[in-house]
This record gives C-alpha cells, structure tokens and sequence, in this order.
C-alpha cells in the first residue's frame, strides 16, 4: 500500500515537472474549456494565462501593422495587450507566417468571410498575429485585399507566442523561430476557448466555422 501511495506521487511529479518545463507538448491536447479546464502537460503555459486576466502582463506587446513611414511617425510605438483587449471580446488568430501558403489562401480568407457573424457575436474586433514586422504585416493584408473586418498585428520579438508556449522551429520552411497555428476567444483578457493544430500546415480547428462553433458554447 505504502510503495503504491510513493509510486503516485513519484508520477505526479514527473507529471508536474514535465508541465512546468513545457515539455512534451502534444497540442492536439490542450483543454479548450475556461480557466478551470483539466490540465494536460502541454497546456501548462496556456493554462497559465487563462488563470488570470492577460492584460495585466505589460511587458507584452502587439505592433498594429503600418508602413515604415508610418512606423517612423509613430515613433515605432507597439501596442499593450490592455489597449487591444480591455473591456473587448476578441477573437484572435495566429498563423506561423505571413505570405505563406494555408494563411493566405484559407485562414485570414475565412474569417474575413464571416466577420459579420462574429460580429452577431458581440465580438469587437478579429485580429490576425504572426512573428513578422508590422511592415511586412501591412503588405501581406494589402496583397490579400483585406478591409478593416481584420486587423493585422506583428508579434516583432515573439514575446507573446512564447508566453503562451506556440513558438514553433519552422527552420524546415526557411522561417526560423515562428508560431504554431492557433485561434482564441478573449473577453475582457481572459482566454474562454482556444484551440491549436496538431500542425501548423493544418487548418482543422482554428479556422473561423471551428471558432463560431466553439463560442456557441459560451456566447
């Protein structure tokens, strides 16, 4: 009985260990429930932030995309989550990489299609983030023809994917250190759902029919 009881808690920590460290990520896994979902060993850093509200994390930011002249006028300034979240309901989407081939053609595409739904929803604003400049952003939404039913923001140092533990070595592709495929609700800073490919070359649960789908549970 004695060896069994040390055996558990043995495991517990490995498993403890193993979430804290980050690793093993199995994203496929990640609970897409609220802040009091089941944990598994990969959700550790997500689960993290949806325990609390993210905007109070002040030493990340987002940076709207512009041209260099208006990056100049605007004294090169980024974001703070809390200006892009604080009293919202956001659906926000990352991609691994701009002018790539799945974000191009289907990702960014359909939730500019149904952006009027998400509208019905009471979201405020559709935001598409990827670790890229907000220069080359700016190009990549003027390439697509997308109005102002997404808006573009650069994730410039990764700082963000990081802290949500979506940074993905995509050095296969020529893209070096870039983002997981991902989407999330936020209302008001705290994560409700979010779901995350098994690849970033996949488009089965983060596209916007998965997202609308998955708010009609909370929404």
């Amino acid at each position: 009985m004695l060896a069994a009881v040390r055996n558990r808690s043995r495991d517990v920590g490995m498993v403890m260990r193993a979430s804290l460290g980050g690793m093993a990520r199995g994203y496929a896994d990640v609970p897409q429930g609220h802040k009091d979902a089941t944990l598994t060993g990969a959700a550790q850093n997500i689960s993290n932030m949806r325990r609390r509200d993210i905007t109070l994390r002040q030493d990340l930011k987002l940076a709207a995309a512009r041209s260099w002249d208006e990056g100049v006028s605007s004294g090169f300034a980024a974001d703070s989550l809390a200006s892009l979240m604080h009293g919202k309901k956001i659906v926000l989407f990352g991609v691994p990489g701009a002018f790539t081939g799945v974000c191009s053609q289907s990702h960014v595409p359909g939730y500019v299609k149904l952006a009027a739904e998400f509208k019905k929803k009471g979201v405020d604003d559709i935001v598409c983030v990827s670790v890229n400049d907000p220069f080359t952003m700016k190009a990549w939404a003027e390439k697509m023809g997308v109005d102002s039913s997404v808006s573009f923001y650069a994730d410039v140092d990764g700082s963000w994917t990081r802290s949500l533990g979506m940074e993905k070595d995509l050095s296969v592709a020529l893209l070096g250190q870039r983002s997981q495929r991902y989407a999330m609700y936020v209302d008001n800073g705290i994560i409700i759902k979010m779901m995350v490919e098994e690849s970033p070359a996949e488009l089965k649960v983060t596209d916007a029919e998965s997202m609308l789908t998955a708010m009609a549970t909370v929404v």
